[in-house]
């Protein structure tokens, strides 16, 4: 008799230590959410080589000795026709890797250091805090495009998109391990530390997978509320994102919805953190992820502008073409 393999709960190979959704949950969800687990096609370092100066200012940092790195990368002077997003690139490829630098430091006491003793433990928050923590808030620093809360942040489009009408309460609060609020106080990105450095549970990455999707339609579902008279044609290109890691992987995915009213989440890039000097060149992929979150967060202010400027009546939209019009009827979850 021919050999019957048993049932995998994926559709396909998964990739370790990337976020996962089981097929039956994949399915469960289709009727609201269409989720795409590949990630965008493009080519090696798409988005950092629209930066042309930045990426060239990293390739040569990266050819840098560790101990001369921090002195070289601030004696370096940005050109005069770099862009105002370009230089911000520019500014957190400075902080990010003089950061580095000081997390491959070691100081010994005679022969140990506490840092060799403490090997061997492999604490969620540790590695979060320590190695993911810095290149977002960096990121918020530089561009002031996000501000972040850190550590059990609760998520406060979850428990309102579970409101109990009756009682006027809201639902049962979830919270984030990182929580990106935007330019005007909107959660815009959720992210969750999956794992420590060493070692992946697979029914935490699951969850937490799952837990992401959730949240980030949730998120969408509140810009969506406070547009009610936007054209939904402008609605579907606004995004809300979503960062994930596990073990040294990030993984950054993004939902919008499409002309159908139905949500899509895709995986948009995934990266790798590096931890030692001999791993710098991981920072180019970082980077690589930075940029394209810069590009598409520039996009949305734009897009929000415009949200805004119909849902007051500066632009005109025909009633049948709005928000409240186009979503409600076809899109129960809305409702």
């Amino acid at each position: 008799m021919a050999h019957q393999s048993k049932k995998r709960p994926f559709s396909s190979t998964v990739a370790p230590n990337t976020p996962k959704i089981p097929e039956h949950i994949v399915n469960e969800l289709k009727p609201v959410v269409d989720i795409q687990r590949e990630s965008l096609p493009e080519s090696p370092l798409e988005n950092l080589k629209k930066f042309q100066y930045a990426h060239r200012f990293l390739l040569s940092a990266l050819d840098q000795e560790s101990q001369a790195l921090p002195k070289w990368l601030w004696q370096q002077t940005p050109p005069a026709e770099l862009s105002n997003q370009e230089h911000k690139l520019w500014k957190m490829i400075c902080f990010s890797l003089t950061s580095f630098v000081d997390n491959c430091t070691e100081t010994t006491l005679g022969t140990t250091s506490a840092a060799m003793t403490h090997m061997g433990k492999d604490y969620e928050r540790t590695w979060w805090v320590r190695r993911i923590v810095p290149v977002f808030q960096t990121f918020a620093n530089q561009t002031g495009l996000l501000a972040f809360d850190w550590c059990e942040c609760e998520v406060r489009h979850h428990a309102l998109a579970d409101v109990d009408p009756e009682y006027c309460q809201t639902g049962t609060p979830w919270f984030a391990d990182g929580l990106g609020y935007d330019w005007t106080g909107m959660e815009r990105l959720v992210m969750e530390g999956s794992s420590g450095q060493h070692k992946e549970k697979l029914p935490k990455t699951i969850d937490d997978s799952v837990k992401q999707v959730h949240n980030m339609l949730n998120m969408l579902k509140g810009i969506a509320n406070t547009h009610l008279n936007s054209s939904f044609q402008t609605f579907s290109q606004t995004r809300v994102y979503g960062i994930q890691t596990i073990r040294a992987t990030i993984a950054l995915s993004e939902m919008q919805m499409n002309d159908q009213g139905k949500f899509v989440h895709r995986q948009a890039l995934t990266a790798t953190i590096p931890t030692r000097h001999e791993e710098r060149n991981k920072w180019l992929g970082v980077f690589n992820m930075v940029a394209y979150l810069l590009i598409a967060l520039e996009t949305q202010v734009d897009n929000l502008a415009i949200l805004d400027d119909e849902q007051e009546g500066k632009i005109n939209v025909e009633t049948e073409e709005t928000v409240r019009v186009k979503l409600c009827p076809v899109n129960p979850v809305m409702q």
